[in-house]
């Protein structure tokens, strides 16, 4: 018997963010960020609960969502999940990240503009985007401040 073993996950939500956009390395490497909004599949305290998950894109998909995606617009992802260890102290630290693969967008951008021109502000506050000192933060532990054409020079996602 063979397996097809393939790392992939596939997640649909919202996105809780706007799209943090930028082009790294020398050469200018398109690269995203955006944090999902998956709600659980079962209740806690009679409500559903929700998970918030951080999303990486490189490339083509780094730009086709900064051109087509807008925080609040349903998707549907498949990722690979990624690992990366770091040394903390005297211990080592596994963390794992989501790559994108591929997005499916499950609304028109236009609609979700629309939907939320008619919502009041306390409903959908602008300040849930990341401060810009967190996304530095963000950079610096993935280390794509240090990547060139040929990847991550400092062991981060790619």
């Amino acid at each position: 018997m063979s397996f097809n073993l393939k790392n992939q996950t596939t997640l649909t939500g919202n996105m809780s963010t706007d799209v943090y956009f930028k082009e790294v390395g020398e050469g200018k490497i398109p690269y995203a960020f955006f944090v999902l909004a998956v709600k659980q599949n079962y209740k806690t305290n009679d409500a559903y609960q929700t998970d918030f998950i951080p999303i990486v894109a490189w490339r083509q998909q780094a730009t086709y969502l900064r051109d087509n995606a807008v925080k609040g617009q349903l998707v549907t992802l498949q990722c690979s999940v990624t690992t990366k260890s770091v040394n903390v102290g005297q211990k080592r630290k596994t963390e794992l990240g989501l790559k994108l693969e591929n997005v499916s967008l499950l609304e028109h951008k236009q609609a979700v503009l629309i939907r939320q021109t008619n919502k009041s502000m306390q409903e959908y506050p602008e300040d849930a985007y990341p401060p810009a000192d967190v996304m530095s933060q963000f950079d610096q532990a993935y280390g794509v401040e240090g990547m060139d054409q040929s990847g991550f020079s400092n062991g981060g996602f790619s």
